[in-house]
């Protein structure tokens, strides 16, 4: 079995101010910065279904991301010609607004730069209200200690459901939902 190894959504960090705008049905293949095909067995019972998603943001702690991840399913319909039309389906898969926390880089990691020194990991996420995705699995990790503590020095990640997705979008804003916002966004992501 291999191990995942984590993935970022964007080379560079994104500092959309922007409303997220998500994708509609077409016929085109989905693409741009932050989309990805997903390699997926299905013949495979202990197959990679679901996405690993770690958030982060260059700032200081306490500042705001949010993130909305878009999976995509394939319709193929054949006509009676023979001729076969596949149209890609967007669906909402999760809307998660983060909190940075105390937790970052020791110093500008990697040659190029992989991980910035002010790049801080989400010690906090919750799901959107307008999550619409209800039938998939999203699990925000709070992590919040036994007195009601928000650990700092840690890093929340979110577990979705791909659905049998044969694509994910991964959307920024750093429009924050709550407190101030952060300077950009990004997430680390792997299937598992």
């Amino acid at each position: 079995m291999a191990v995942p190894i984590l993935k970022r959504a964007l080379a560079t960090n994104s500092t959309s101010t922007d409303t997220i705008g998500c994708s509609v049905p077409s016929t085109t293949v989905p693409t741009g910065a932050g989309c990805f095909k997903l390699d997926q067995n299905f013949r495979d019972p202990g197959g990679k279904r679901r996405l690993l998603v770690k958030p982060f943001g260059t700032d200081a702690a306490d500042e705001d991301i949010r993130i909305v991840v878009e999976i995509f399913h394939m319709f193929r319909e054949q006509t009676d010609s023979g001729s076969v039309t596949s149209i890609y389906i967007p669906t909402t898969a999760a809307i998660l607004d983060c909190n940075l926390g105390a937790s970052k880089a020791a110093a500008d990691i990697g040659s190029p730069k992989l991980l910035d020194a002010d790049d801080r990991f989400a010690n906090v996420i919750a799901s959107g209200a307008a999550v619409t995705n209800i039938g998939g699995e999203t699990h925000a990790q709070v992590t919040l200690s036994t007195d009601g503590d928000v650990p700092t020095a840690t890093s929340a990640a979110a577990v979705i459901d791909t659905l049998g997705a044969t694509y994910v979008k991964f959307h920024f804003s750093i429009d924050g939902t709550a407190g101030t916002n952060s300077a950009s966004a990004n997430c680390l992501w792997t299937m598992i």
